[in-house]
């Protein structure tokens, strides 16, 4: 399961109603806003094109007629976190957190260094002369 700490409770719950990756998604498309949950969903409704038919199926059984306040999230930071705590392959993790496979493989990889990088300068013990 992926670690929630510091979201907020509303959103761990609709976490739970759908998936990490709606709530993430719910969270760009109307964060920091009241989001109404009509009492029948279209397709071209803004909450199915933001978080997807059954995830926005899954939050009108439970807010239908009423409004979500969606949290602000620095989502950027929480999903990358969600990506560095992710076990699994890079494809399963994209699908979880609702990014793509080339966005996790660059950030499980940033920060280290390539092996393949020569170093372009080389430390010397102080005192010692240069070629």
């Amino acid at each position: 399961m992926t670690d929630l700490r510091g979201w907020p409770q509303s959103l761990i719950e609709i976490a739970e109603m759908t998936s990490v990756a709606a709530a993430l998604r719910l969270v760009d498309a109307f964060g920091g806003t009241k989001c109404y949950v009509p009492k029948t969903l279209t397709p071209d409704h803004p909450l199915v094109q933001a978080v997807g038919a059954s995830a926005a199926e899954a939050l009108r059984q439970h807010f239908e007629g009423d409004y979500i306040e969606v949290p602000v999230l620095a989502s950027a930071r929480h999903r990358k976190r969600l990506i560095l705590e992710a076990s699994g392959s890079t494809n399963d993790v994209a699908q979880q957190v609702g990014v793509t496979a080339r966005y996790v493989r660059m950030v499980r990889n940033a920060g280290r260094p390539d092996d393949r990088q020569l170093e372009m300068f080389e430390e010397r013990p102080a005192g010692t002369a240069s070629d």
